[in-house]
């Protein structure tokens, strides 16, 4: 009985121990079992997460492909700008140059002033005609004029109408001189000379008044001929012709005769030029493209040389793609000066840009500080070589020259932007923005490159 306890208390001992492995078996088969459904876990988590960056990603680059803005690439971060203080680097400047030169240089003539500039004249006449001349301060013709000049210099009907209003203060001035109130005429006659100094009516009107006070007479005069009756009423005049050549006279033929020209070359240039402005204006183009080579050929035979309406009609033959008639304006005995303007404007327009500026710098020692469009030329071949620092010099001062242009801050704000002074770029497209003569293109690419520098 012994032996056969022994022998069960033997096989109990081995179940237990089998138990007890069988028990280990299934805990390590269970934790096992659970492994991988915590891969699996890991495992479709890190998928999501890669879609979703991913998704990301792809919707960023569609959106930046509509909007026409490039991904923001590395580049160096720029001391003061405000790059430097967000970390974030701005896109690089992403324009076609060639698209916005025309603007940028004013190069292009469409003949169709400004919104602003015309708002500016219209409410000048209507001022002159209600004898608004200087007052009130903030409604008067000549308020409008300068606003007009200060858009475009040298606008011949705003010149004009400085010259209207200077007249009209003279005939004012007359009649008081008839009536014997000496005082009166010479505060009309002040104004007169403040308005548009040196007009020659003016002056004599000044003769007879000093004379009279001299004499220290009181008579009633009667009127000279050649002060009453041998000039237009002022205002009819203005309202006649918005030339600024009012006091002599352009009497042209008919296509083909000579033109019989009394004033002088410049005053002719630009009544000529604005007469075909007109024109096309009008929708009259070739009619003003005649009426300009009928004006060139016919002071060429003189021996003049229009520069104005010479540069203009080469614009408008190169616009349509005329290179030969754009090259044939430059004729045998053009002055120097004018002949390197038109042949640049004939390489820039072959794209050849290191050769327009060698023959602009040749000449450059020669050129009027007054002489706007050769130097925006300039600037714009400076700019479409990518010499940024010579075009930065150059818009800085067409802006200190001829004023507030946004043209010119344009130019200006891209060559800052190239050398990276965001800054400084971004302050010149604001002022861009806010310049009356600032039209869609310069808007939206300022708007858009502003919203880049500003991430």
């Amino acid at each position: 009985m012994s032996l056969v306890n022994d022998m069960l208390r033997d096989l109990e001992a081995r179940d237990g121990e089998r138990r007890q492995a069988a028990g280990a078996s299934v805990s390590l088969t269970a934790r096992r079992s659970r492994n991988p459904a915590w891969r699996y876990t890991a495992i479709s988590f890190a998928v999501v997460f890669s879609l979703c960056f991913l998704s990301l990603l792809l919707w960023q680059a569609r959106n930046n492909a509509e909007t026409g803005e490039p991904v923001p690439a590395a580049e160096e971060t720029v001391p003061g700008s405000p790059v430097a203080q967000t970390g974030v680097q701005p896109a690089p400047v992403a324009i076609d140059i060639a698209a916005l030169d025309a603007t940028v240089t004013g190069a292009s003539d469409s003949g169709e002033p400004s919104e602003a500039l015309q708002e500016y004249l219209i409410k000048a006449k209507t001022a002159l005609l209600a004898d608004q001349l200087t007052q009130p301060i903030d409604a008067s013709a000549y308020l409008f004029y300068q606003q007009a000049l200060s858009i475009e210099p040298q606008n011949p009907e705003a010149i004009a109408g400085l010259k209207a209003i200077a007249d009209r203060y003279a005939t004012l001035a007359q009649r008081q001189l008839s009536a014997g109130q000496y005082r009166d005429a010479q505060n009309l006659l002040d104004r007169a000379q403040g308005v548009w100094p040196g007009r020659e009516r003016v002056a004599l009107l000044q003769q007879r008044l000093d004379s009279r006070a001299s004499a220290s007479e009181n008579p009633t005069p009667s009127p000279d001929s050649e002060l009453t009756d041998a000039e237009p009423e002022p205002r009819a005049a203005a309202a006649k012709s918005p030339s600024p050549a009012t006091d002599p006279a352009v009497t042209q033929s008919s296509a083909g005769q000579t033109a019989t020209v009394t004033q002088t070359l410049d005053s002719a240039d630009t009544e000529q030029l604005e007469a075909a402005r007109r024109l096309r204006q009008r929708g009259e183009t070739q009619q003003a493209e005649l009426q300009l080579q009928t004006f060139v050929s016919a002071m060429q035979e003189q021996g003049k040389w229009p520069q104005q309406s010479r540069r203009t009609l080469q614009q408008w033959y190169l616009a349509r793609g005329d290179t030969a008639a754009a090259r044939a304006l430059i004729a045998d005995g053009l002055p120097g000066l004018q002949a390197a303007y038109l042949q640049a404007q004939l390489a820039k327009q072959q794209d050849d840009y290191d050769s327009a500026l060698a023959v602009l710098e040749t000449k450059l020692a020669q050129v009027s500080p007054e002489d706007e469009q050769y130097r925006a030329l300039m600037a714009s071949l400076y700019q479409r070589l990518e010499r940024s620092a010579e075009a930065q010099i150059y818009y800085t001062r067409l802006l200190e020259v001829f004023g507030n242009k946004a043209r010119y801050w344009l130019g200006l704000g891209l060559a800052l932007d190239r050398q990276g002074d965001y800054s400084a770029a971004a302050a010149a497209y604001r002022r861009a923005q806010a310049a009356s003569d600032s039209n869609a293109t310069i808007e939206n690419f300022t708007r858009q490159r502003l919203a880049q520098l500003n991430q």
